[in-house]
Protein backbone atom coordinates (compact mmCIF):
# COMPACT_ATOMS: atom_id res chain seq x y z
CA UNK A 1 0.00 0.00 0.00
CA UNK A 2 1.34 3.46 -0.87
CA UNK A 3 -0.21 6.88 -0.87
CA UNK A 4 0.72 10.37 -1.95
CA UNK A 5 -0.92 13.65 -1.04
CA UNK A 6 -0.22 17.36 -0.85
CA UNK A 7 -1.65 19.91 1.54
CA UNK A 8 -1.33 23.59 2.34
CA UNK A 9 -0.41 24.28 5.93
CA UNK A 10 -1.56 27.24 7.94
CA UNK A 11 -1.46 27.88 11.64
CA UNK A 12 -4.77 28.52 13.27
CA UNK A 13 -5.84 32.04 12.42
CA UNK A 14 -5.81 33.16 16.05
CA UNK A 15 -2.31 31.74 16.60
CA UNK A 16 -0.96 33.51 13.51
CA UNK A 17 -2.63 36.70 14.68
CA UNK A 18 -1.01 36.28 18.10
CA UNK A 19 2.41 35.78 16.53
CA UNK A 20 1.98 38.89 14.39
CA UNK A 21 0.92 41.01 17.37
CA UNK A 22 3.83 39.69 19.45
CA UNK A 23 6.25 40.71 16.71
CA UNK A 24 4.65 44.15 16.23
CA UNK A 25 4.53 44.81 19.97
CA UNK A 26 8.20 43.82 20.43
CA UNK A 27 9.53 46.04 17.62
CA UNK A 28 7.32 48.97 18.58
CA UNK A 29 8.41 48.60 22.22
CA UNK A 30 12.01 48.88 21.04
CA UNK A 31 11.15 52.14 19.27
CA UNK A 32 9.28 53.39 22.34
CA UNK A 33 12.31 52.61 24.51
CA UNK A 34 14.51 54.57 22.10
CA UNK A 35 12.11 57.54 22.22
CA UNK A 36 11.97 57.44 26.03
CA UNK A 37 15.76 57.49 26.14
CA UNK A 38 15.79 60.58 23.92
CA UNK A 39 13.27 62.28 26.20
CA UNK A 40 15.23 61.35 29.33
CA UNK A 41 18.45 62.66 27.77
CA UNK A 42 16.71 65.98 27.09
CA UNK A 43 15.68 66.25 30.73
CA UNK A 44 19.05 65.16 32.08
CA UNK A 45 20.82 67.78 29.98
CA UNK A 46 18.21 70.43 30.92
CA UNK A 47 17.43 70.96 27.24
CA UNK A 48 13.67 70.59 27.62
CA UNK A 49 13.31 74.18 28.89
CA UNK A 50 14.45 75.42 25.48
CA UNK A 51 11.73 73.41 23.68
CA UNK A 52 8.88 73.50 26.22
CA UNK A 53 6.02 73.08 23.76
CA UNK A 54 7.76 70.34 21.83
CA UNK A 55 8.77 68.56 25.05
CA UNK A 56 5.18 68.63 26.26
CA UNK A 57 4.03 67.32 22.87
CA UNK A 58 6.64 64.54 23.09
CA UNK A 59 5.40 63.53 26.56
CA UNK A 60 1.86 63.36 25.21
CA UNK A 61 2.93 61.39 22.13
CA UNK A 62 4.90 58.87 24.20
CA UNK A 63 2.05 58.43 26.67
CA UNK A 64 -0.35 57.86 23.79
CA UNK A 65 2.10 55.45 22.12
CA UNK A 66 2.49 53.45 25.35
CA UNK A 67 -1.29 53.22 25.75
CA UNK A 68 -1.73 52.13 22.13
CA UNK A 69 1.03 49.54 22.51
CA UNK A 70 -0.92 47.87 25.30
CA UNK A 71 -4.30 48.07 23.56
CA UNK A 72 -3.60 48.06 19.81
CA UNK A 73 -0.03 47.16 18.70
CA UNK A 74 -0.76 47.83 15.03
CA UNK A 75 -2.05 51.33 15.74
CA UNK A 76 0.97 51.85 18.03
CA UNK A 77 3.33 50.91 15.21
CA UNK A 78 1.68 53.44 12.89
CA UNK A 79 1.87 56.12 15.59
CA UNK A 80 5.54 55.28 16.20
CA UNK A 81 6.40 55.77 12.55
CA UNK A 82 4.45 59.04 12.46
CA UNK A 83 6.45 60.63 15.29
CA UNK A 84 9.84 59.02 14.53
CA UNK A 85 11.43 61.91 12.64
CA UNK A 86 10.16 64.59 15.05
CA UNK A 87 11.46 62.67 18.08
CA UNK A 88 14.92 62.30 16.57
CA UNK A 89 14.94 65.97 15.51
CA UNK A 90 14.05 67.33 18.94
CA UNK A 91 17.53 67.09 20.58
CA UNK A 92 19.07 69.10 17.72
CA UNK A 93 16.34 71.71 17.86
CA UNK A 94 16.83 71.98 21.63
CA UNK A 95 20.59 72.36 21.32
CA UNK A 96 20.19 74.99 18.62
CA UNK A 97 17.77 76.83 20.90
CA UNK A 98 20.21 76.47 23.78
CA UNK A 99 23.03 77.87 21.67
CA UNK A 100 20.83 80.75 20.58
CA UNK A 101 19.92 81.36 24.21
CA UNK A 102 23.59 81.25 25.23
CA UNK A 103 24.49 83.74 22.51
CA UNK A 104 21.64 86.00 23.52
CA UNK A 105 22.62 85.63 27.18
CA UNK A 106 26.22 86.54 26.43
CA UNK A 107 25.16 89.60 24.51
CA UNK A 108 22.71 90.51 27.23
CA UNK A 109 25.36 90.15 29.89
CA UNK A 110 27.64 92.47 27.95
CA UNK A 111 24.91 95.05 27.66
CA UNK A 112 23.96 94.61 31.30
CA UNK A 113 27.53 95.23 32.41
CA UNK A 114 27.83 98.26 30.15
CA UNK A 115 24.59 99.74 31.41
CA UNK A 116 25.37 99.09 35.10
CA UNK A 117 21.82 99.85 36.00
CA UNK A 118 20.49 99.69 39.49
CA UNK A 119 16.90 99.32 40.48
CA UNK A 120 15.06 99.96 43.65
CA UNK A 121 14.58 96.93 45.88
CA UNK A 122 10.80 96.81 45.47
CA UNK A 123 11.11 97.11 41.67
CA UNK A 124 13.81 94.43 41.64
CA UNK A 125 11.52 92.09 43.55
CA UNK A 126 8.66 92.79 41.18
CA UNK A 127 10.97 92.29 38.22
CA UNK A 128 12.19 88.92 39.44
CA UNK A 129 8.64 87.71 39.99
CA UNK A 130 7.65 88.75 36.49
CA UNK A 131 10.59 87.26 34.61
CA UNK A 132 11.23 84.10 36.64
CA UNK A 133 7.83 82.75 35.63
CA UNK A 134 8.81 82.45 31.96
CA UNK A 135 8.91 78.76 30.97
CA UNK A 136 10.45 79.31 27.55
CA UNK A 137 14.19 79.76 28.02
CA UNK A 138 14.77 80.83 24.41
CA UNK A 139 11.99 83.41 24.53
CA UNK A 140 13.41 84.80 27.76
CA UNK A 141 16.86 85.29 26.25
CA UNK A 142 15.47 86.74 23.02
CA UNK A 143 13.64 89.34 25.08
CA UNK A 144 16.78 90.40 26.92
CA UNK A 145 17.18 93.69 25.03
CA UNK A 146 13.53 94.59 25.43
CA UNK A 147 13.59 93.72 29.10
CA UNK A 148 16.67 95.89 29.52
CA UNK A 149 14.88 98.83 27.91
CA UNK A 150 11.93 98.38 30.23
CA UNK A 151 14.20 98.07 33.25
CA UNK A 152 16.16 101.20 32.40
CA UNK A 153 13.02 103.19 31.69
CA UNK A 154 11.30 102.29 34.92
CA UNK A 155 14.46 102.69 36.99
CA UNK A 156 15.35 106.04 35.47
CA UNK A 157 11.92 107.32 36.37
CA UNK A 158 12.18 105.78 39.83
CA UNK A 159 8.63 104.57 39.35
CA UNK A 160 7.53 108.12 38.61
CA UNK A 161 6.90 107.20 35.00
CA UNK A 162 4.95 104.03 35.71
CA UNK A 163 3.63 101.66 38.32
CA UNK A 164 4.47 97.98 38.99
CA UNK A 165 1.15 97.06 37.36
CA UNK A 166 2.12 98.96 34.21
CA UNK A 167 5.52 97.27 34.26
CA UNK A 168 3.82 93.87 34.55
CA UNK A 169 1.58 94.65 31.56
CA UNK A 170 4.53 95.65 29.38
CA UNK A 171 6.57 92.61 30.43
CA UNK A 172 3.64 90.33 29.57
CA UNK A 173 3.29 91.90 26.12
CA UNK A 174 7.03 91.46 25.53
CA UNK A 175 6.83 87.84 26.70
CA UNK A 176 4.11 87.04 24.17
CA UNK A 177 6.11 88.58 21.33
CA UNK A 178 9.28 86.75 22.35
CA UNK A 179 7.56 83.39 22.64
CA UNK A 180 6.13 83.83 19.12
CA UNK A 181 9.65 84.53 17.84
CA UNK A 182 11.07 81.55 19.77
CA UNK A 183 8.47 79.24 18.21
CA UNK A 184 9.41 80.55 14.77
CA UNK A 185 13.12 79.91 15.39
CA UNK A 186 12.46 76.36 16.57
CA UNK A 187 10.30 75.66 13.52
CA UNK A 188 13.06 76.93 11.21
CA UNK A 189 15.68 74.78 13.00
CA UNK A 190 13.42 71.73 12.80
CA UNK A 191 12.98 72.21 9.05
CA UNK A 192 16.73 72.61 8.49
CA UNK A 193 17.57 69.44 10.43
CA UNK A 194 14.74 67.21 9.16
CA UNK A 195 16.86 65.41 6.57
CA UNK A 196 19.46 64.50 9.18
CA UNK A 197 16.71 63.48 11.60
CA UNK A 198 15.20 61.22 8.94
CA UNK A 199 18.59 59.56 8.46
CA UNK A 200 18.75 58.96 12.18
CA UNK A 201 15.27 57.41 12.08
CA UNK A 202 16.37 55.14 9.19
CA UNK A 203 19.51 54.10 11.10
CA UNK A 204 17.37 53.39 14.15
CA UNK A 205 14.95 51.26 12.10
CA UNK A 206 17.79 49.29 10.51
CA UNK A 207 19.46 48.79 13.88
CA UNK A 208 16.29 47.33 15.38
CA UNK A 209 15.44 45.28 12.26
CA UNK A 210 18.96 43.76 12.21
CA UNK A 211 18.04 41.95 15.40
CA UNK A 212 15.68 39.85 13.22
CA UNK A 213 18.22 39.21 10.46
CA UNK A 214 18.90 35.61 11.52
CA UNK A 215 15.17 34.83 11.32
CA UNK A 216 14.51 36.62 8.03
CA UNK A 217 17.59 37.86 6.15
CA UNK A 218 15.50 38.46 3.02
CA UNK A 219 13.07 40.64 4.96
CA UNK A 220 15.87 42.75 6.42
CA UNK A 221 17.49 43.05 2.98
CA UNK A 222 14.18 44.32 1.58
CA UNK A 223 13.98 46.85 4.42
CA UNK A 224 17.44 48.17 3.59
CA UNK A 225 16.46 48.54 -0.06
CA UNK A 226 13.22 50.35 0.82
CA UNK A 227 15.04 52.84 3.05
CA UNK A 228 18.07 53.31 0.81
CA UNK A 229 16.84 56.62 -0.58
CA UNK A 230 14.49 58.74 1.54
CA UNK A 231 15.93 62.15 0.64
CA UNK A 232 13.28 64.64 -0.40
CA UNK A 233 10.37 62.75 1.14
CA UNK A 234 7.82 64.75 3.05
CA UNK A 235 7.25 63.83 6.72
CA UNK A 236 4.07 61.94 5.79
CA UNK A 237 5.78 60.12 2.90
CA UNK A 238 8.74 59.26 5.10
CA UNK A 239 6.45 57.88 7.83
CA UNK A 240 4.57 55.80 5.19
CA UNK A 241 7.87 54.45 3.86
CA UNK A 242 9.00 53.44 7.35
CA UNK A 243 5.63 51.81 8.08
CA UNK A 244 5.58 49.83 4.81
CA UNK A 245 9.18 48.67 5.25
CA UNK A 246 8.60 47.62 8.86
CA UNK A 247 5.45 45.73 7.92
CA UNK A 248 7.43 43.80 5.30
CA UNK A 249 10.03 42.69 7.85
CA UNK A 250 7.34 41.81 10.36
CA UNK A 251 5.47 39.67 7.81
CA UNK A 252 8.66 37.83 6.78
CA UNK A 253 9.59 37.10 10.40
CA UNK A 254 6.06 35.93 11.21
CA UNK A 255 6.08 33.61 8.15
CA UNK A 256 9.35 32.06 9.35
CA UNK A 257 8.06 31.68 12.90
CA UNK A 258 4.88 30.05 11.59
CA UNK A 259 6.99 27.60 9.59
CA UNK A 260 9.08 26.80 12.67
CA UNK A 261 5.95 25.94 14.60
CA UNK A 262 4.77 23.71 11.76
CA UNK A 263 8.18 21.99 11.65
CA UNK A 264 8.07 21.42 15.41
CA UNK A 265 4.58 19.96 15.03
CA UNK A 266 5.72 17.61 12.26
CA UNK A 267 8.73 16.41 14.29
CA UNK A 268 6.62 15.79 17.39
CA UNK A 269 3.81 14.10 15.44
CA UNK A 270 6.33 11.73 13.83
CA UNK A 271 7.88 10.96 17.21
CA UNK A 272 4.44 10.39 18.70
CA UNK A 273 3.82 7.88 15.91
CA UNK A 274 7.00 5.97 16.79
CA UNK A 275 9.43 7.40 14.24
CA UNK A 276 13.01 8.38 14.98
CA UNK A 277 13.60 11.83 13.48
CA UNK A 278 16.74 13.47 12.18
CA UNK A 279 17.44 17.13 12.93
CA UNK A 280 15.43 19.33 10.53
CA UNK A 281 17.53 21.11 7.92
CA UNK A 282 16.90 23.95 5.50
CA UNK A 283 17.32 23.62 1.75
CA UNK A 284 17.26 26.64 -0.61
CA UNK A 285 17.46 25.88 -4.33
CA UNK A 286 15.83 27.15 -7.52
CA UNK A 287 14.02 29.92 -5.61
CA UNK A 288 12.43 27.31 -3.34
CA UNK A 289 13.01 27.66 0.38
CA UNK A 290 12.05 24.58 2.40
CA UNK A 291 12.82 22.82 5.67
CA UNK A 292 13.23 19.05 5.40
CA UNK A 293 12.29 16.64 8.19
CA UNK A 294 13.32 12.99 7.77
CA UNK A 295 12.34 10.12 10.00
CA UNK A 296 12.52 6.33 9.99
CA UNK A 297 11.28 3.28 11.83
CA UNK A 298 13.57 0.48 13.02
CA UNK A 299 11.96 -1.84 10.45
CA UNK A 300 13.21 0.39 7.62
CA UNK A 301 10.13 2.38 6.58
CA UNK A 302 10.85 6.06 6.11
CA UNK A 303 9.03 9.41 6.03
CA UNK A 304 10.10 12.80 4.73
CA UNK A 305 8.26 16.11 5.14
CA UNK A 306 9.13 19.33 3.29
CA UNK A 307 7.78 22.63 4.64
CA UNK A 308 8.13 25.78 2.53
CA UNK A 309 8.00 29.41 3.61
CA UNK A 310 5.04 30.06 1.30
CA UNK A 311 2.74 27.60 3.04
CA UNK A 312 3.31 24.27 1.22
CA UNK A 313 3.75 21.00 3.09
CA UNK A 314 4.65 17.84 1.17
CA UNK A 315 5.42 14.36 2.49
CA UNK A 316 6.82 11.05 1.24
CA UNK A 317 6.35 7.69 2.99
CA UNK A 318 8.30 4.77 1.50
CA UNK A 319 9.72 1.27 2.15
CA UNK A 320 6.30 0.01 3.29
CA UNK A 321 4.46 -3.22 2.60
CA UNK A 322 0.73 -3.61 2.61
CA UNK A 323 -1.43 -1.07 4.44
CA UNK A 324 1.20 0.03 6.98
CA UNK A 325 1.90 3.18 4.94
CA UNK A 326 -1.72 4.28 5.03
CA UNK A 327 -1.86 3.58 8.76
CA UNK A 328 1.14 5.82 9.49
CA UNK A 329 -0.26 8.63 7.34
CA UNK A 330 -3.57 8.30 9.15
CA UNK A 331 -1.72 8.59 12.47
CA UNK A 332 0.65 11.49 11.74
CA UNK A 333 -1.54 13.92 9.76
CA UNK A 334 -4.52 14.00 12.18
CA UNK A 335 -2.16 14.67 15.11
CA UNK A 336 -0.78 17.68 13.25
CA UNK A 337 -4.25 19.16 13.05
CA UNK A 338 -5.77 17.99 16.33
CA UNK A 339 -2.83 18.51 18.71
CA UNK A 340 -0.33 20.90 17.12
CA UNK A 341 -2.68 23.42 15.52
CA UNK A 342 -1.55 22.91 11.90
CA UNK A 343 -4.58 23.13 9.59
CA UNK A 344 -4.11 21.18 6.33
CA UNK A 345 -6.07 22.00 3.18
CA UNK A 346 -6.00 21.79 -0.63
CA UNK A 347 -4.81 18.21 -0.73
CA UNK A 348 -3.08 17.25 -3.99
CA UNK A 349 -2.39 13.55 -4.50
CA UNK A 350 0.78 13.43 -6.58
CA UNK A 351 0.81 9.63 -6.89
CA UNK A 352 -0.41 6.64 -4.96
CA UNK A 353 0.64 2.99 -5.11
CA UNK A 354 -1.89 0.71 -3.34
CA UNK A 355 0.64 -2.07 -2.95
CA UNK A 356 4.41 -1.70 -3.12
CA UNK A 357 4.58 -5.31 -4.35
CA UNK A 358 2.92 -4.20 -7.62
CA UNK A 359 6.00 -3.43 -9.70
CA UNK A 360 3.95 -1.62 -12.38
CA UNK A 361 2.84 1.15 -9.93
CA UNK A 362 4.27 4.67 -10.25
CA UNK A 363 6.90 5.52 -7.64
CA UNK A 364 9.23 8.31 -6.70
CA UNK A 365 12.85 7.93 -7.84
CA UNK A 366 13.67 6.18 -4.57
CA UNK A 367 10.38 4.30 -4.32
CA UNK A 368 7.60 5.28 -1.94
CA UNK A 369 4.42 7.28 -1.51
CA UNK A 370 4.34 11.07 -1.81
CA UNK A 371 1.74 13.69 -1.01
CA UNK A 372 1.41 17.25 0.10
CA UNK A 373 -0.71 20.23 1.04
CA UNK A 374 -0.17 23.52 -0.73
CA UNK A 375 -1.74 26.84 -1.51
Amino acid sequence: MSSSASYAYELERQRRRELALIRIRATTQAFLDRYLQIRDDLRREALDEFVPEEAAQLDGDLARLAALLAADPEAARTESQRIAADVHALPRVAREAQRAAAAAAAEGLRQQREAQLRAKEDLDDAWRRLVSGWRDGLARELAFDGLGVLRRRFLAADLAGGTPAELAAEVEALRLRSEARASQIRAEKAASTRAEAQRDAVDSSLSIATQSEKESPAGVQALRAALADTAGLSPAEFADRLTTAAEGVDAAVVDERCRREVVRGVVQALRDAGFVTDAPWRRVADERDEVVVRAQRPAGSQAEFRVTLSGDLAYTFDNYEGSACKKDIGTVLPRLEEIYGVRLSNQRVIWENPDDLDRTARTTPDGGTEGGHGE
